[in-house]
Formats: structure tokens, sequence, C-alpha cells
């Protein structure tokens, strides 16, 4: 089971203490980064085709990791502002295109992982925030990807359900116990403080969801892993 913190032990930061983390988590990704670049660049001509592609998968993992801190920085500094009204979304004449290319690019943030997408083809135009659902799935994915071991499965499947949209994200890790499926949803909450994060992932993706009038639930996937299971209404054009 994993290591568990009571929710008593994740209260609001001081600014200090978010600061402390900010340069945390930026100075372990911009090392990375750094250090990966900078190999290629010394060493080109000595590595072989298949380490420069493992580099360069590499170096493009901890880009799109670090866009994904950012992205949930800003969001946490815009104080709530997750998600447009319905109204105001663009109508998407072709949904299951735009659901599955957003869900091809999540597949970037878990480049050590198998990431499957199985789209229901065929959805009927609807209004959609594809740019939150994005980051939403992003999150997601990443978080995933660290919990699952290396070379696993992450299973993303889009399906229309009743009057809902139904988006879910399964992985083969050690999945949530029951009792700390909604505190993960708290601000700064990890369940196990020794991996990287903020614990801010899925409190950003809560938001969003809510922002979109959906709802998103924590349960246990096929595999006895995680399964993130998000509820989003069917806003038809």
């Amino acid at each position: 089971m994993p290591h568990t913190r009571d929710a008593r032990h994740a209260p609001d930061l001081s600014a200090d203490d978010l600061l402390s983390i900010i340069d945390h988590e930026l100075g372990n990704l911009t090392t990375v980064i750094v250090a990966l670049a900078a190999t290629l660049e010394r060493r080109w001509d000595e590595l072989s085709e298949g380490d420069r592609r493992d580099m360069a998968r590499r170096l493009a993992s901890q880009a799109a990791e670090l866009a994904t801190l950012l992205g949930n920085l800003r969001q946490l500094r815009a104080g709530g502002a997750f998600a447009d009204a319905p109204a105001t979304r663009g109508v998407d004449s072709a949904p299951s295109t735009t659901l599955a290319a957003i869900a091809e690019d999540a597949r970037l943030v878990a480049p050590s992982h198998r990431v499957a997408v199985d789209v229901e083809p065929g959805l009927p135009a609807m209004r959609l925030d594809s740019g939150r659902l994005a980051q939403v799935l992003r999150n997601l994915v990443a978080n995933a990807a660290k919990f699952a071991p290396v070379g696993s499965v992450i299973d993303i499947r889009v399906r229309s359900v009743g009057d809902s949209l139904e988006l879910t994200v399964d992985d083969a890790g050690p999945g949530i116990p029951p009792q700390d499926r909604e505190r993960v949803f708290d601000k700064f909450v990890q369940l196990d403080p020794g991996r990287p994060g903020t614990g801010l992932g899925l409190f950003i993706c809560q938001a969003i969801v809510a922002g979109l009038g959906g709802k998103i639930t924590i349960g246990e996937s096929d595999s006895g892993g995680c399964r993130v299971c998000i509820r989003l209404p069917l806003a038809r054009a």
C-alpha cells in the first residue's frame, strides 16, 4: 500500500513554501533538460542514431513535463478561472477526431510507457474546451507514468455514456487506497512524498473538470492499478 499522509499535514502553504516547491521542481527539470541538451551537442558525432533518438525522446519528455508544471502553476495563480462557460465554447463538428488528437498528444509526457488510445468514432457535434481537456489529460497521463511500471500500458478511453462524455485513464501501478481517493484532489497532497511532483496535478484537474460542469473520480483499473474517470455533460451543438 502506498505511503500516505494525513490530510491535516497538507495545509495551505505560505508564499515561501510555495516558492520553495516551485524552485525545487523547476530546478530538477531544467537540470535534466540542460544536461541532455549539452550531452547531445557535445557528443553528437560519437553517439549512435539510436542513442540520439533516445536522448531526444527524454529531452522532449522533460520539456513536456515542464510545460505541464508551468500550466498548473498558472492555473493556480488564476485563482479558479479554470474553464469558460459551456455556451462560450466553440462547436466541434468532429469531436472524435479532436479528442483522439488530444489523447495522442498526451503520449508525449509518458515516453517510457505504452499509451493506448481508444476514442469512440462518430461522436456527435458538441461544444468542447479542447485546451482544458488537453491539460487534464496531460496531467493524468503524467501522473500515471510516475507510478506505473516502465513499459506498462496506460489506457485512454473516450466514450459517450447516456447524456455524458466519459474519459478514463487506466494504469498498471499500485493504485490508490479507497480511503485516499477523495483527498488526493486536495491542493499539495502527495501520497508518496518521495516521488517528484508538487501535489497540484489532480487538484488542477478537478478544478478544470468542475468548471466544465463535470465530475472526476478515482477507482481501480482492471489490472488493479488506478482508474481516473471523468464525466462531462454532452454539450451538444
